[in-house]
Order: C-alpha cells, then structure tokens, then sequence
C-alpha cells in the first residue's frame, strides 16, 4: 500500500514539474503600451487634442491619449499643438506588459504654428513601401503622413515601392523640407512580371548587412533603393575576378553616388563565408556600400529567383525596378558605359 501511495506522490511531483516547465517556456508578448500627453506649464493646463507622430508618422489619436499594442523597443514620439507652440520630440522605451509615460511640457508659446514639414505621400495602388533618403520606413505604407525636420542644406529623397509592381515617372522626389508647407508627394505604380533577365522586374530579397565584426544588423532589401540606379553584386571570398572588381566597383559607387548610383553586393553562399572574410574585403578594398550576409546560399536564387551560375555575376536595375543589364566581372570603363546607358533609359 505504502509503495502504491509513494507511486501516486510521485506521480504528482511529476505532473506539477512538466506544468511548471510549461510556464515558464511561454512565449513573452512583443507588445506593450505608450501614454502621451502634453501640459502647458504656464497655465498649468493639460494640452488636449494634440498631433501624436510614433516613428514619423502621425497617430489617429491626439493627447491626452493611451497607446496599446506598440511593438517592444525604442521609439521616437513627437507631439505637435494644433498651434502656438513648437512641436517636441523625444525617446520612449516601450517594455512588455507595461506603460510608459510620455509628458512633454510646452512652457512658453512660438510665433510660427508648426517648426516641421507635413508630407503627404500616396500611391496608385495604395499600400506601398515608403523610402526616405534609401532607408525603408518600418510599417509604414501609403497613403501616410510623415513629419520632416527642416534642413536648407540638403534634401530629402523619396520613393517607393510595392512588390510585383514597378513606379512610374517621377520615380523619386527630392524635397527640401520647409517649417510650415504641407506637400503631397504621388506615385504611380505598374504590375510589371518579376524574372531574372533583362526586361523583368528585379526580384526582391531582404538580408542583413555586415557592418563591423559579429554584427549581421540593419537588413537591406533591392526595394530600398527604388528611384536610383543599383548595382546587384554576387561575390565570395575566393573568388579572384570579385577581388579585382571590386576597387573598379567602390571607385564608381563614391564617383557617381550623387548621381543617384547604389551598389549592393551579396556572397553567394556557395562556400562558408564568414565575418573574417566579410570584415577583410571592408579593410583590404576600403568598401562603403552595404556587404550583405546570404547564409541561405541557392535558395536565394531558388527563390527569388536570380540563378546565379558564377561569380562575380552583376546585375544592373533601372530607376523603375527593372533589370537593364546582367554581366560577368567588370571593371571601371565597361562599368560606367553600362551605367550609362541605365541611367539615360529612366532620366530624371
């Protein structure tokens, strides 16, 4: 009986320890919650009906105001009074399962209504990527609203882009932002087939970019780049004709960089590259333009379609999304006649 009753404890133990282990390896949620208000410290009164910009792009919702389902991570948060005051900016840690507070005092009023351009962009059809000076807006498509920081020395580049499909004239905008202006940017997008060969729309692919040692961060996709002339590059580390390209390829990227030329170049996979091989193609050839990480090797080609056969294989696409020119290795005169002759098919 004794033995039975042990049997029976021991089952029990047993059974609370698989429950315990099974809590305890639940997932953690990757949202949390953001409070935002704004008060006038002159008359001591909350601001209500204020605009909230998360990351650029303005809220539905106005202060005082509680924002739920924010991705966990930092965030930048604006908050611009409908008039009077100058609009404010700062830095918010959102944590899981929490809420942080973000109350911004407005202490003394500014003769101009806004300090910041609105910029108003759209897309036929709707829902495209949004690119601002080659970077990819997170979640963020059109139509969407977006704040600028005035700036009279340089402008801000825009485009976009929707997968399956390449823009139209004007494939980017060059905007020079101006307190107070609301501008309308509109972009006009064509279904165009997705192929590897010259004619079709360049496949897209999203890999991370090698930047220093143990660091495959801040991924780069081909889409990122739309409105400028880019440069497809298949490499690995063994490969004699990648090495010497590869100067005749970063003298051109920094020559022809205003012009709107952009480079990405990606190992192939075939081999085990690896951050040593990355981090000495950085300092032997003083490369600039993105290194991209493929650890998925064919696939990527299987996939998105590429099918590389050798490297270095170069591929070049138009302001609009489509492939132009597709070569083996280069270098500096047979690379700029063919930037060219891309450049001159989509001028501005």
């Amino acid at each position: 009986m004794k033995r039975y009753m042990w049997l029976s404890f021991l089952m029990i133990i047993s059974a609370m320890v698989i429950i315990s282990c099974s809590i305890n390896e639940s997932e953690e949620p990757d949202e949390g919650f953001l409070y935002v208000a704004a008060r006038d410290t002159v008359d001591g009164v909350d601001i209500v009906g204020a605009d909230v910009f998360i990351d650029g792009q303005q809220h539905s919702q106005t202060t005082p105001t509680l924002i739920s389902n924010l991705s966990v991570g930092q965030h930048i948060v604006r908050i611009r009074p409908s008039a009077g005051y100058p609009s404010q900016s700062d830095t918010a840690e959102v944590f899981a399962f929490d809420t942080t507070r973000v109350e911004m005092p407005f202490a003394a009023q500014d003769t101009s209504i806004l300090n910041n351009q609105t910029l108003l962009i759209e897309s036929t059809p709707a829902g495209a990527q949004i690119n601002i000076d080659d970077r990819k807006l997170e979640d963020i498509i059109t139509p969407a609203r977006i704040l600028l920081t005035p700036d009279d020395q340089n402008a801000y580049s825009v485009s976009v882009y929707l997968p399956g499909n390449k823009t139209l004239a004007p494939y980017l905008y060059e905007v020079f932002a101006e307190a107070g202006d609301t501008t309308t940017l509109t972009f006009e997008l064509e279904p165009h087939a997705t192929s590897n060969t010259i004619g079709g729309l360049v496949p897209d692919f999203k890999l991370a970019n090698y930047q220093v040692p143990a660091d495959w961060s801040d991924s780069v996709s081909v889409g990122e780049y739309r409105g400028k002339v880019v440069m497809v590059n298949f490499w690995f580390a063994n490969c004699v004709p990648c090495r010497e390209e590869f100067p005749s390829i970063q003298q051109t990227y920094i020559d022809r960089y205003e012009e709107g030329f952009r480079v990405i170049a990606l190992n192939t996979g075939w081999y085990p590259d690896d951050a040593e091989d990355f981090l000495e193609f950085r300092e032997d050839f003083g490369l600039t333009f993105p290194l991209l990480f493929n650890s998925i090797g064919a696939d990527l080609y299987n996939e998105n379609g590429y099918e590389v056969q050798g490297a270095p294989t170069n591929i070049l696409v138009d302001r609009s999304g489509v492939i132009r020119d597709r070569f083996g290795a280069t270098n500096h005169d047979d690379l700029n006649t063919r930037i060219n002759a891309v450049m001159e098919l989509t001028a501005p």
